[in-house]
């Protein structure tokens, strides 16, 4: 802040193209932002991934009338995003309101996109401006996302309630994942989940369970369509598995690992072992010897 204009730029240009220039760059135009000194802000704007500071570039831009179509598309870059916006993005909000840019169905991208990262606070910001009746329904969205309600099941049985309620037993999953198992199958049916969607909500119960060495890991390992895992998950079945001494099981879900995630040594040196364990010697020598010749392999 009481750096000056001159000292400023004099440094920029002294240490251009390094890595000092651009650390005091980030530091310098929030301060320039804050005196509202849009002309400088914009002489020595650089593109940033600080939100704050690319709502700051914005704000300068509408102050010196640069209010054009790439302007809007700009801001409604940000706009799409689900994440919360800083203060300083509060006047870009308010020029894209201003300008009638924001139309329900923008509104409502934002909402869903909050539900995804699971911010019902920003949900209920996004949805302000919405017809009553669709608004009311969006902060009931946001009111699923703090505490799943029985509500949700006389939801219109559209594609984004099912997101909502997606996303709402996913959040719920993650710290009591007894409690989302219990309120999938009725939601699924009154909301018409597709298989894709049950999946996501099993995976996350899986996930949480076995990460938090519940019982029914196992169980609800096996729940999870084979569709929906992915790697974390594979390697999370392997483990469980093995930490019961269920060779058997473990040597099974080593097999059903994709097979660029199999071809890793530690996962060919614990099937060769299982496969020992479980009576087939023979088959686990390929494997030993294919682990023993990777770099990574101790």
């Amino acid at each position: 802040d009481n750096v000056s204009n001159t000292q400023a730029q004099g440094f920029l240009q002294r240490y251009a193209g390094q890595p000092v220039a651009e650390s005091f760059r980030s530091t310098w135009l929030p301060a320039v932002a804050r005196r509202q000194d849009w002309t400088t802000l914009l002489a020595n704007w650089k593109p940033t991934d600080n939100v704050g500071l690319r709502c700051a570039q914005l704000t300068a831009r509408q102050a010196t009338g640069k209010l054009d179509a790439q302007w809007s598309r700009d801001a409604l870059t940000l706009w799409r995003t689900g994440k919360g916006l800083p203060d300083a993005c509060d006047p870009v909000v308010a020029g894209l309101e201003s300008r009638g840019e924001l139309s329900p169905a923008l509104r409502w991208e934002r909402v869903e996109a909050a539900a995804d990262a699971q911010l019902p606070a920003v949900m209920r910001t996004a949805a302000r401006g919405l017809p009553a009746a669709d608004l009311a329904l969006a902060n009931d969205y946001a009111a699923f996302l703090d505490k799943v309600h029985p509500r949700a099941s006389s939801w219109p049985r559209t594609e984004r309630s099912r997101r909502i309620a997606v996303d709402g037993l996913a959040k719920l999953a993650k710290s009591d994942p007894d409690a989302a198992e219990q309120q999938l199958p009725q939601l699924a049916s009154a909301l018409g989940f597709s298989e894709a969607q049950r999946g996501q909500v099993l995976y996350q119960i899986a996930l949480w369970t076995v990460a938090s060495y519940l019982p029914d890991s196992a169980r609800r390992l096996n729940a999870v369509p084979d569709a929906s895992y992915d790697e974390r998950l594979h390697e999370w079945r392997a483990r469980e598995a093995m930490a019961r001494g269920d060779w058997p099981a473990a040597l099974a879900a080593i097999r059903k690992m994709p097979a660029t995630q199999r071809s890793d040594s530690r996962w060919q040196y614990f099937e060769a072992r299982l496969a020992e364990k479980t009576g087939a010697a023979a088959a686990a020598q390929p494997l030993y010897r294919a682990a023993a010749q990777s770099p990574t392999f101790h």
